[in-house]
C-alpha cells in the first residue's frame, strides 16, 4: 500500500499530469499532516501509523456507472462498443453503506447469465 501510495505521487508528478495536478501545493503534508513526523513528508512507519489508525470509509466504485445516460448499459455493455463489458463494483451509481463484496459476486452472477445468452443466442 505504501509502496503504491508513493508510486501514485511520482506518477503525478510527471507531465502532463504535473500541469493539472500540483503535487506540491497539494502535498502530503497538507493532505495527511497530522500523520508526519517530519517537515519533509510521510515515512514509511507514518503512513504505518496512518493505515493502522484511519480506516478507509469507501470503497471504490461508481466511474463507469450503469445507466442510460453514463457508460454502461444495463446488460454490462459499454455505450458505442461491441463485445465490451464492466463487471464490477465500478459499475455501481453510488457507494453502498456496506463492504462491496456481495454486491460485487451479485453483479458478477448476473453478468454470467447475460453473457451466456448472448454466446448462446437465447435472449
Amino acid at each position: 500500500m505504501i509502496s503504491s501510495l508513493k508510486l501514485c505521487r511520482e506518477i503525478l508528478k510527471q507531465p502532463p499530469l504535473n500541469t493539472i495536478y500540483d503535487v506540491k501545493e497539494i502535498g502530503i503534508n497538507d493532505e495527511f499532516g497530522q500523520w508526519c513526523t517530519n517537515g519533509d513528508g510521510m515515512s514509511d512507519e507514518d503512513w504505518e501509523r496512518y493505515f493502522v489508525n484511519q480506516p478507509l470509509a469507501f470503497h471504490p466504485c461508481g466511474t463507469v456507472k450503469m445507466a442510460p445516460d453514463e457508460v454502461v448499459n444495463h446488460r454490462f455493455q459499454v455505450y458505442g462498443t461491441k463485445n465490451l463489458r464492466v463487471v464490477d463494483a465500478s459499475i455501481f451509481p453510488y457507494i453502498p453503506s456496506g463492504n462491496t463484496n456481495a454486491p460485487t459476486a451479485v453483479v458478477a452472477w448476473r453478468a454470467s447469465r447475460l453473457i451466456f445468452e448472448d454466446y448462446m443466442g437465447t435472449r
